[in-house]
C-alpha cells in the first residue's frame, strides 16, 4: 500500500510540474490524471481525493496554472504527504496557501449536488484567463444566484432573486 500512494505522490508531483502555456500543456495534464487515476483505482483513498481530482480536471486551462497547481498541492496533502515536502512542492510550483483554500472550496462545492451551477466557471476561465480565485467568486456567485442561498458577499444577488441565466435555465 505505501508503495502504492508513493505512486500516486509521485503522478501528483508529475502534475504540479507540468509547464503552462507550453505546446503539449493539454495533453502531458491529461495523461498524467489519467495515470493518476489508475493508480488510485487500487487504493483504499478518501471520497475527498477523487473529488480533488475530478474538480481539478474540470477546471484545468493550459494557459492559467492556478486552475490545477493549487489541487495538486492539495491531492498530495490528501495523500498524507509531509507538510515540509509539500510547501516545498508549493514553492517550487509558486502555489500560496490562499490558493489552496480557494481550490479546497471549489472542490467542496463540487461536491455539493446544489453546486453543480459551478460548471459555468471553466468556460469563463478558459476564455478570460482568470485565476482559480477570482473563478471560485464566479462559481459562489453562481451557485448562490441559482440556488436561491444567502450570500456573504454583496455583489452577490440577495437570497431568492434568480439571475436571467437562471431563469433562463428552469
Amino acid at each position: 500500500m505505501d508503495d502504492a500512494v508513493a505512486s500516486a505522490r509521485a503522478c501528483v508531483r508529475k502534475i504540479g510540474d507540468i509547464a503552462r502555456n507550453k505546446d503539449g500543456t493539454s495533453k502531458a495534464f491529461r495523461d498524467a490524471a489519467s495515470e493518476l487515476e489508475k493508480t488510485i483505482e487500487g487504493i483504499s483513498v478518501d471520497e475527498h481525493v477523487r473529488e480533488l481530482i475530478r474538480t481539478m480536471k474540470h477546471f484545468f486551462a493550459g494557459k492559467t496554472a492556478g486552475t490545477w497547481k493549487p489541487f495538486a498541492a492539495l491531492l498530495l496533502r490528501a495523500l498524507h504527504e509531509g507538510e515540509d515536502a509539500i510547501k516545498q512542492d508549493r514553492l517550487r510550483w509558486k502555489v500560496t496557501e490562499s490558493e489552496m483554500e480557494v481550490a479546497e472550496r471549489a472542490a467542496r462545492a463540487n461536491a455539493a449536488p446544489v453546486a453543480r451551477a459551478i460548471s459555468v466557471v471553466p468556460k469563463a476561465m478558459a476564455k478570460k484567463q482568470v485565476s482559480v480565485a477570482e473563478g471560485s467568486q464566479a462559481s459562489a456567485s453562481a451557485i448562490a444566484s441559482c440556488s436561491g442561498s444567502g450570500a456573504a458577499s454583496s455583489s452577490m444577488p440577495k437570497a431568492g432573486k434568480k439571475t436571467k441565466k437562471c431563469a433562463e435555465k428552469d
